[in-house]
Protein backbone atom coordinates (compact mmCIF):
# COMPACT_ATOMS: atom_id res chain seq x y z
CA UNK A 1 0.00 0.00 0.00
CA UNK A 2 1.37 3.54 -0.75
CA UNK A 3 0.65 6.77 0.88
CA UNK A 4 -1.27 9.27 -0.96
CA UNK A 5 -0.45 13.30 0.01
CA UNK A 6 -3.91 14.00 0.04
CA UNK A 7 -5.45 13.86 3.75
CA UNK A 8 -7.01 10.37 3.78
CA UNK A 9 -8.42 9.53 6.68
CA UNK A 10 -8.83 5.80 7.90
CA UNK A 11 -12.20 6.48 9.75
CA UNK A 12 -14.36 8.68 6.73
CA UNK A 13 -12.67 5.78 4.37
CA UNK A 14 -14.90 3.53 6.37
CA UNK A 15 -18.13 6.05 6.28
CA UNK A 16 -21.21 5.38 4.04
CA UNK A 17 -20.76 8.64 1.28
CA UNK A 18 -23.08 7.27 -0.98
CA UNK A 19 -25.85 8.25 1.09
CA UNK A 20 -28.22 11.43 0.38
CA UNK A 21 -28.00 15.01 2.65
CA UNK A 22 -29.81 17.65 3.36
CA UNK A 23 -28.86 21.50 2.68
CA UNK A 24 -30.72 24.34 4.74
CA UNK A 25 -32.08 25.89 1.88
CA UNK A 26 -35.60 27.30 3.10
CA UNK A 27 -36.25 28.81 6.25
CA UNK A 28 -36.90 26.47 9.06
CA UNK A 29 -37.18 26.58 12.96
CA UNK A 30 -36.07 24.38 15.81
CA UNK A 31 -35.86 24.14 19.39
CA UNK A 32 -32.66 24.19 19.84
CA UNK A 33 -30.23 24.12 16.69
CA UNK A 34 -27.24 22.55 17.25
CA UNK A 35 -23.82 23.76 15.37
CA UNK A 36 -21.30 21.13 14.61
CA UNK A 37 -21.69 17.46 13.16
CA UNK A 38 -18.57 16.40 14.92
CA UNK A 39 -18.73 13.84 18.69
CA UNK A 40 -20.10 17.37 20.52
CA UNK A 41 -22.86 18.08 17.90
CA UNK A 42 -23.86 14.08 18.39
CA UNK A 43 -23.86 13.87 21.47
CA UNK A 44 -25.63 17.02 22.24
CA UNK A 45 -28.32 15.91 19.93
CA UNK A 46 -28.20 12.82 21.18
CA UNK A 47 -29.31 13.40 25.08
CA UNK A 48 -31.57 16.59 23.79
CA UNK A 49 -33.59 13.97 22.00
CA UNK A 50 -32.92 11.21 24.79
CA UNK A 51 -33.67 13.51 28.05
CA UNK A 52 -36.10 16.30 26.51
CA UNK A 53 -39.09 16.87 24.06
CA UNK A 54 -36.99 19.16 22.06
CA UNK A 55 -37.25 19.30 18.46
CA UNK A 56 -33.38 19.43 17.08
CA UNK A 57 -31.93 20.92 14.31
CA UNK A 58 -27.88 19.42 14.11
CA UNK A 59 -26.65 22.15 11.10
CA UNK A 60 -23.26 21.28 9.56
CA UNK A 61 -20.80 23.36 7.43
CA UNK A 62 -19.18 20.20 5.62
CA UNK A 63 -20.07 16.47 6.03
CA UNK A 64 -20.94 15.04 8.95
CA UNK A 65 -18.42 14.04 11.26
CA UNK A 66 -15.37 15.19 8.33
CA UNK A 67 -13.56 17.67 11.11
CA UNK A 68 -11.77 16.42 13.90
CA UNK A 69 -13.97 13.67 14.77
CA UNK A 70 -12.89 12.16 11.76
CA UNK A 71 -9.08 13.18 11.82
CA UNK A 72 -7.94 11.53 14.62
CA UNK A 73 -6.40 8.45 16.13
CA UNK A 74 -9.53 6.81 17.70
CA UNK A 75 -8.05 7.24 21.04
CA UNK A 76 -10.66 7.22 24.01
CA UNK A 77 -9.69 8.51 27.45
CA UNK A 78 -10.84 9.73 30.36
CA UNK A 79 -8.10 13.04 30.73
CA UNK A 80 -7.64 16.03 30.79
CA UNK A 81 -5.50 18.52 29.05
CA UNK A 82 -3.74 19.84 32.18
CA UNK A 83 -2.52 18.36 35.42
CA UNK A 84 -5.27 17.66 38.13
CA UNK A 85 -3.20 19.47 40.86
CA UNK A 86 -2.63 22.45 38.36
CA UNK A 87 -6.56 22.48 38.42
CA UNK A 88 -7.02 22.03 41.74
CA UNK A 89 -5.01 25.39 42.15
CA UNK A 90 -7.58 27.26 40.72
CA UNK A 91 -10.92 26.05 41.45
CA UNK A 92 -10.28 23.87 44.62
CA UNK A 93 -10.24 20.34 45.18
CA UNK A 94 -13.75 19.41 45.65
CA UNK A 95 -14.85 21.10 42.07
CA UNK A 96 -11.73 19.55 40.53
CA UNK A 97 -12.73 15.78 41.95
CA UNK A 98 -16.14 16.57 40.84
CA UNK A 99 -15.26 17.11 37.28
CA UNK A 100 -12.40 14.22 37.19
CA UNK A 101 -15.29 11.77 37.93
CA UNK A 102 -18.04 13.22 35.44
CA UNK A 103 -15.64 12.74 33.02
CA UNK A 104 -15.17 9.14 34.60
CA UNK A 105 -18.52 8.85 34.70
CA UNK A 106 -18.51 9.60 30.73
CA UNK A 107 -17.59 6.32 29.94
CA UNK A 108 -21.46 4.64 31.27
CA UNK A 109 -22.86 7.79 29.05
CA UNK A 110 -21.00 6.11 26.23
CA UNK A 111 -22.16 2.56 27.33
CA UNK A 112 -25.81 4.20 27.29
CA UNK A 113 -25.28 5.63 23.65
CA UNK A 114 -23.91 1.96 22.38
CA UNK A 115 -26.64 0.34 24.12
CA UNK A 116 -29.59 2.69 23.13
CA UNK A 117 -28.82 2.84 19.59
CA UNK A 118 -28.22 -0.86 19.57
CA UNK A 119 -24.54 0.36 18.01
CA UNK A 120 -22.56 -2.90 16.63
CA UNK A 121 -19.23 -0.61 15.53
CA UNK A 122 -16.42 -2.22 17.28
CA UNK A 123 -15.31 -0.32 20.35
CA UNK A 124 -12.08 -2.25 21.97
CA UNK A 125 -11.51 -1.51 25.60
CA UNK A 126 -7.76 -1.55 27.64
CA UNK A 127 -5.05 0.38 29.73
CA UNK A 128 -3.36 2.81 28.16
CA UNK A 129 0.75 2.85 28.88
CA UNK A 130 2.58 6.04 28.86
CA UNK A 131 6.05 6.07 29.18
CA UNK A 132 7.74 8.75 31.27
CA UNK A 133 11.44 9.63 30.79
CA UNK A 134 12.27 12.48 33.45
CA UNK A 135 12.17 12.94 36.57
CA UNK A 136 9.09 15.93 36.71
CA UNK A 137 7.30 13.71 34.31
CA UNK A 138 7.36 10.98 36.90
CA UNK A 139 6.14 13.14 39.65
CA UNK A 140 3.66 14.85 38.24
CA UNK A 141 2.09 11.36 37.29
CA UNK A 142 2.11 10.54 41.13
CA UNK A 143 0.62 13.59 42.26
CA UNK A 144 -2.13 12.63 39.80
CA UNK A 145 -2.35 9.59 41.20
CA UNK A 146 -2.23 11.03 44.58
CA UNK A 147 -5.11 13.56 43.70
CA UNK A 148 -7.49 10.61 42.88
CA UNK A 149 -6.72 8.75 45.24
CA UNK A 150 -7.03 11.16 47.91
CA UNK A 151 -10.65 11.69 46.22
CA UNK A 152 -11.68 8.03 45.77
CA UNK A 153 -11.58 8.15 41.80
CA UNK A 154 -10.59 5.25 40.01
CA UNK A 155 -6.40 5.08 39.60
CA UNK A 156 -3.99 2.76 39.06
CA UNK A 157 -0.60 2.56 40.13
CA UNK A 158 2.51 4.38 38.74
CA UNK A 159 5.08 2.18 37.60
CA UNK A 160 8.89 2.86 38.82
CA UNK A 161 11.84 1.31 37.02
CA UNK A 162 13.94 -0.19 39.70
CA UNK A 163 16.88 1.56 39.33
CA UNK A 164 15.93 4.40 37.26
CA UNK A 165 13.89 5.95 39.75
CA UNK A 166 15.30 7.20 42.92
CA UNK A 167 13.73 6.10 46.00
CA UNK A 168 13.46 9.14 47.58
CA UNK A 169 11.22 10.30 44.86
CA UNK A 170 8.27 8.45 46.63
CA UNK A 171 8.84 9.19 50.40
CA UNK A 172 5.88 9.65 52.27
CA UNK A 173 3.66 8.88 49.52
CA UNK A 174 0.96 6.17 49.71
CA UNK A 175 2.40 3.02 48.85
CA UNK A 176 -0.58 2.09 46.22
CA UNK A 177 0.05 4.77 43.94
CA UNK A 178 3.25 3.42 42.78
CA UNK A 179 5.14 0.29 42.53
CA UNK A 180 8.36 -1.40 41.81
CA UNK A 181 8.85 -3.05 38.46
CA UNK A 182 11.40 -4.30 36.37
CA UNK A 183 12.66 -2.30 32.97
CA UNK A 184 11.83 -5.64 31.55
CA UNK A 185 8.24 -5.56 32.67
CA UNK A 186 7.86 -1.78 31.95
CA UNK A 187 9.10 -1.81 28.39
CA UNK A 188 7.00 -4.67 28.16
CA UNK A 189 3.97 -3.02 28.88
CA UNK A 190 5.25 -0.22 26.36
CA UNK A 191 5.90 -2.95 23.52
CA UNK A 192 9.62 -1.42 23.31
CA UNK A 193 13.36 -2.37 23.85
CA UNK A 194 13.79 1.41 23.80
CA UNK A 195 15.65 2.36 27.14
CA UNK A 196 15.02 5.76 28.21
CA UNK A 197 11.99 5.36 29.63
CA UNK A 198 11.97 5.30 33.78
CA UNK A 199 8.24 4.34 34.49
CA UNK A 200 4.89 4.00 33.20
CA UNK A 201 1.50 5.94 33.47
CA UNK A 202 -1.61 3.84 33.16
CA UNK A 203 -4.99 4.31 32.70
CA UNK A 204 -8.28 3.04 31.26
CA UNK A 205 -8.87 3.48 27.38
CA UNK A 206 -10.37 2.38 24.59
CA UNK A 207 -10.54 2.58 20.23
CA UNK A 208 -13.63 3.46 18.37
CA UNK A 209 -14.35 5.02 15.02
CA UNK A 210 -15.94 8.65 16.35
CA UNK A 211 -17.18 9.35 12.63
CA UNK A 212 -18.44 5.74 12.19
CA UNK A 213 -19.88 6.25 16.07
CA UNK A 214 -21.51 9.35 14.65
CA UNK A 215 -22.98 8.15 11.23
CA UNK A 216 -24.79 5.73 13.68
CA UNK A 217 -26.01 7.67 16.16
CA UNK A 218 -27.42 10.42 13.56
CA UNK A 219 -28.50 7.34 11.62
CA UNK A 220 -31.13 5.90 14.67
CA UNK A 221 -31.70 9.32 15.75
CA UNK A 222 -33.38 10.32 12.49
CA UNK A 223 -35.54 7.09 12.40
CA UNK A 224 -36.17 7.29 16.30
CA UNK A 225 -37.03 10.84 16.60
CA UNK A 226 -37.90 11.69 12.59
CA UNK A 227 -40.54 14.11 13.85
CA UNK A 228 -38.46 16.16 16.19
CA UNK A 229 -35.12 15.34 14.46
CA UNK A 230 -33.75 17.31 11.14
CA UNK A 231 -30.23 17.34 9.97
CA UNK A 232 -28.54 19.78 7.56
CA UNK A 233 -25.25 19.48 5.64
CA UNK A 234 -23.01 21.66 3.71
CA UNK A 235 -25.08 24.53 5.67
CA UNK A 236 -22.49 27.54 7.04
CA UNK A 237 -23.96 29.48 9.53
CA UNK A 238 -23.01 32.77 8.79
CA UNK A 239 -24.34 34.80 11.85
CA UNK A 240 -26.39 34.01 15.06
CA UNK A 241 -28.55 37.13 16.14
CA UNK A 242 -30.02 36.23 19.59
CA UNK A 243 -33.84 38.32 19.95
CA UNK A 244 -34.61 40.48 22.78
CA UNK A 245 -37.83 38.35 23.50
CA UNK A 246 -36.05 35.58 23.62
CA UNK A 247 -34.16 32.81 21.11
CA UNK A 248 -31.81 33.06 17.96
CA UNK A 249 -31.88 33.33 14.58
CA UNK A 250 -29.09 31.89 12.66
CA UNK A 251 -28.49 33.21 9.18
CA UNK A 252 -26.93 30.14 6.86
CA UNK A 253 -26.79 32.24 3.80
CA UNK A 254 -29.82 30.95 1.50
CA UNK A 255 -32.29 30.50 4.41
CA UNK A 256 -32.59 31.05 8.29
CA UNK A 257 -33.52 29.09 10.94
CA UNK A 258 -34.82 30.30 14.27
CA UNK A 259 -34.67 28.50 16.89
CA UNK A 260 -35.03 29.13 20.96
CA UNK A 261 -31.47 28.19 21.62
CA UNK A 262 -28.52 27.54 19.83
CA UNK A 263 -25.68 25.52 20.43
CA UNK A 264 -22.03 25.57 19.52
CA UNK A 265 -20.14 22.30 18.88
CA UNK A 266 -17.27 23.80 17.44
CA UNK A 267 -13.29 23.81 17.28
CA UNK A 268 -13.39 27.70 16.80
CA UNK A 269 -15.76 30.07 15.17
CA UNK A 270 -14.39 33.22 14.59
CA UNK A 271 -15.73 32.58 11.24
CA UNK A 272 -19.14 33.58 12.39
CA UNK A 273 -20.49 36.29 14.20
CA UNK A 274 -22.65 36.62 17.27
CA UNK A 275 -25.14 39.43 18.11
CA UNK A 276 -26.65 39.76 21.20
CA UNK A 277 -30.35 41.41 21.71
CA UNK A 278 -29.02 44.83 22.24
CA UNK A 279 -27.11 44.83 18.55
CA UNK A 280 -23.75 44.47 19.58
CA UNK A 281 -21.33 41.43 18.90
CA UNK A 282 -20.49 39.49 21.58
CA UNK A 283 -17.40 39.41 23.10
CA UNK A 284 -14.96 36.98 21.09
CA UNK A 285 -11.90 37.03 23.31
CA UNK A 286 -12.61 33.43 24.55
CA UNK A 287 -13.69 32.03 21.46
CA UNK A 288 -10.85 33.75 19.42
CA UNK A 289 -8.36 32.66 22.13
CA UNK A 290 -9.36 28.75 21.01
CA UNK A 291 -5.82 27.82 19.86
CA UNK A 292 -5.95 25.78 16.84
CA UNK A 293 -3.34 22.43 16.74
CA UNK A 294 -3.19 20.32 13.68
CA UNK A 295 -2.38 16.90 14.27
CA UNK A 296 -0.72 14.53 11.78
CA UNK A 297 -1.18 11.20 11.76
CA UNK A 298 -0.24 7.90 9.64
CA UNK A 299 -2.42 4.86 9.51
CA UNK A 300 -0.65 1.39 8.82
CA UNK A 301 -2.73 -2.05 7.90
CA UNK A 302 -0.66 -4.97 9.47
CA UNK A 303 -1.38 -8.83 10.17
CA UNK A 304 -3.80 -9.10 13.22
CA UNK A 305 -0.94 -10.24 15.29
CA UNK A 306 -1.37 -8.48 18.54
CA UNK A 307 -4.88 -7.25 20.69
CA UNK A 308 -6.35 -3.60 20.66
CA UNK A 309 -3.64 -0.93 22.68
CA UNK A 310 -3.29 2.38 22.79
CA UNK A 311 0.65 3.91 23.77
CA UNK A 312 2.34 6.84 24.69
CA UNK A 313 5.91 7.94 24.63
CA UNK A 314 6.99 11.13 26.40
CA UNK A 315 9.86 12.84 25.33
CA UNK A 316 10.16 16.65 26.48
CA UNK A 317 8.54 18.14 29.12
CA UNK A 318 7.16 21.45 28.70
CA UNK A 319 5.60 24.23 31.32
CA UNK A 320 2.93 24.21 28.70
CA UNK A 321 1.07 21.26 28.65
CA UNK A 322 -0.26 21.99 24.94
CA UNK A 323 3.70 22.00 24.02
CA UNK A 324 4.98 18.55 25.24
CA UNK A 325 6.48 16.56 23.23
CA UNK A 326 5.04 12.90 22.91
CA UNK A 327 4.20 10.61 20.34
CA UNK A 328 1.33 8.03 20.75
CA UNK A 329 -0.35 4.84 19.12
CA UNK A 330 -3.53 3.36 19.00
CA UNK A 331 -4.03 -0.29 17.78
CA UNK A 332 -7.67 -1.74 16.74
CA UNK A 333 -9.22 -4.41 14.29
CA UNK A 334 -9.73 -3.12 10.84
CA UNK A 335 -12.83 -3.24 10.74
CA UNK A 336 -13.78 -2.09 6.88
CA UNK A 337 -12.42 -5.61 5.87
CA UNK A 338 -14.92 -7.78 4.66
CA UNK A 339 -15.18 -11.80 3.56
CA UNK A 340 -13.39 -14.11 5.55
CA UNK A 341 -9.97 -13.52 4.30
CA UNK A 342 -6.84 -12.65 6.72
CA UNK A 343 -7.92 -10.47 8.93
CA UNK A 344 -5.70 -7.22 10.12
CA UNK A 345 -5.12 -4.68 12.53
CA UNK A 346 -5.12 -0.78 12.06
CA UNK A 347 -2.22 0.82 13.46
CA UNK A 348 -2.76 4.78 14.04
CA UNK A 349 0.29 7.06 15.02
CA UNK A 350 0.74 10.50 15.80
CA UNK A 351 3.79 12.93 16.59
CA UNK A 352 3.83 16.55 18.06
CA UNK A 353 1.05 19.03 17.10
CA UNK A 354 1.90 22.47 15.43
CA UNK A 355 0.22 25.82 16.35
CA UNK A 356 -2.15 27.08 13.53
CA UNK A 357 -1.21 30.86 13.36
CA UNK A 358 -3.20 33.16 13.21
CA UNK A 359 -3.34 34.24 10.15
CA UNK A 360 -3.63 30.77 8.49
CA UNK A 361 -6.60 28.75 7.58
CA UNK A 362 -6.69 25.67 8.01
CA UNK A 363 -9.00 23.04 5.78
CA UNK A 364 -8.69 19.24 6.07
CA UNK A 365 -8.86 19.17 2.44
CA UNK A 366 -5.12 20.95 2.88
CA UNK A 367 -2.41 18.02 1.54
CA UNK A 368 -0.02 16.24 3.71
CA UNK A 369 4.16 16.60 4.05
CA UNK A 370 5.77 14.35 3.32
CA UNK A 371 8.62 15.36 6.06
CA UNK A 372 5.50 14.62 8.29
CA UNK A 373 5.47 11.28 7.57
CA UNK A 374 8.80 10.45 8.09
CA UNK A 375 9.21 11.75 11.06
CA UNK A 376 6.49 9.15 12.14
CA UNK A 377 7.70 6.17 9.99
CA UNK A 378 11.03 7.34 11.53
CA UNK A 379 9.70 7.10 15.35
CA UNK A 380 8.31 3.82 14.13
CA UNK A 381 11.99 2.65 13.55
CA UNK A 382 13.53 3.95 16.65
CA UNK A 383 10.88 2.80 18.84
CA UNK A 384 10.11 -0.62 17.63
CA UNK A 385 13.19 -1.87 15.58
CA UNK A 386 12.28 -4.65 13.71
CA UNK A 387 8.79 -4.78 14.32
CA UNK A 388 7.99 -1.31 13.40
CA UNK A 389 5.23 -1.14 10.62
CA UNK A 390 6.78 -0.97 7.09
CA UNK A 391 6.21 2.18 5.05
CA UNK A 392 4.33 -0.11 2.21
CA UNK A 393 2.13 -1.04 4.96
CA UNK A 394 1.13 2.55 5.08
CA UNK A 395 -2.36 3.04 3.76
CA UNK A 396 -3.54 6.21 5.18
CA UNK A 397 -1.88 9.55 5.94
CA UNK A 398 -4.22 12.42 7.39
CA UNK A 399 -4.04 15.50 9.47
CA UNK A 400 -6.60 17.05 11.75
CA UNK A 401 -7.25 20.36 13.84
CA UNK A 402 -7.53 20.26 17.53
CA UNK A 403 -9.60 23.61 19.46
CA UNK A 404 -7.86 24.22 22.97
CA UNK A 405 -9.19 26.91 25.21
CA UNK A 406 -7.01 29.23 27.01
CA UNK A 407 -7.80 27.57 30.67
CA UNK A 408 -7.53 24.17 28.58
CA UNK A 409 -11.04 22.86 30.03
CA UNK A 410 -13.86 22.07 28.44
CA UNK A 411 -16.57 24.85 28.14
CA UNK A 412 -19.82 23.40 28.49
CA UNK A 413 -23.14 25.57 29.46
CA UNK A 414 -24.87 28.92 28.66
CA UNK A 415 -23.37 32.03 27.78
CA UNK A 416 -22.76 34.24 31.12
CA UNK A 417 -24.22 37.35 28.99
CA UNK A 418 -26.44 35.43 26.83
CA UNK A 419 -27.85 32.48 28.06
CA UNK A 420 -29.97 31.34 24.54
CA UNK A 421 -26.16 30.86 23.22
CA UNK A 422 -24.64 27.66 24.75
CA UNK A 423 -21.46 25.26 24.32
CA UNK A 424 -19.96 22.46 24.63
CA UNK A 425 -16.50 23.14 22.89
CA UNK A 426 -12.85 23.12 23.15
CA UNK A 427 -9.97 20.64 24.34
CA UNK A 428 -10.94 17.84 22.01
CA UNK A 429 -7.38 16.56 21.84
CA UNK A 430 -8.92 14.15 24.18
CA UNK A 431 -12.00 15.12 23.59
CA UNK A 432 -14.53 11.90 22.88
CA UNK A 433 -15.48 11.36 26.41
CA UNK A 434 -15.75 15.13 27.51
CA UNK A 435 -18.23 15.47 24.46
CA UNK A 436 -20.46 12.79 25.43
CA UNK A 437 -20.46 14.54 29.08
CA UNK A 438 -20.83 17.85 27.72
CA UNK A 439 -23.94 16.77 25.21
CA UNK A 440 -25.34 15.29 28.55
CA UNK A 441 -24.68 18.03 30.61
CA UNK A 442 -26.38 20.45 27.68
CA UNK A 443 -29.49 18.62 28.15
CA UNK A 444 -29.86 18.45 31.54
CA UNK A 445 -29.87 22.21 31.44
CA UNK A 446 -32.04 22.71 28.63
CA UNK A 447 -34.42 20.39 30.27
CA UNK A 448 -34.94 22.42 33.21
CA UNK A 449 -32.45 20.90 35.89
CA UNK A 450 -30.80 22.44 38.29
CA UNK A 451 -27.16 21.44 37.13
CA UNK A 452 -23.99 22.04 39.77
CA UNK A 453 -21.58 25.14 39.21
CA UNK A 454 -18.48 23.42 37.58
CA UNK A 455 -15.06 24.29 36.13
CA UNK A 456 -16.65 23.75 32.78
CA UNK A 457 -19.08 26.80 32.92
CA UNK A 458 -18.63 29.40 30.57
CA UNK A 459 -17.36 32.99 32.18
CA UNK A 460 -17.37 36.50 31.21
Amino acid sequence: MTMSTHNRSPWIHQLDLERPILRLDTDTSADVAVIGGGIAGVSTAYFLLEKTQARVALIERHRLAHGATGHNAGLVVADFERPLLDIEKEFGAEATAWAAKAIDDAWLLLDEMYETAGLSIPFSRFVEATGLVDVEQVVDSLDETDFRRRNNLRFDAVQLITGKVDASLVAGRDASTYEWVSEEDALAKLETNDTRYIAVFLEPAGTVNSALFCQEIVRFLSERYAERFTVYEETKVGKIVAQHEGGVILDCGDATCTSKRVVLCTNGFEDFTIITPDGLELDKRFHKNVRGMVNYMSGYVVPMDAPAAGLVYMRETSADPIDQLYYYLTRRPYEYEKGNGPRHNLISIGGPQEVLEDHITYSFRDGYPEDRAEELQNFLRDTFAERAPKPDERAFAWHGLLGYTPGMIRIVGSDPTCPDVMYNLGCNGIGILPSIFGGARIAAIVGGQQVKASIFDPRA
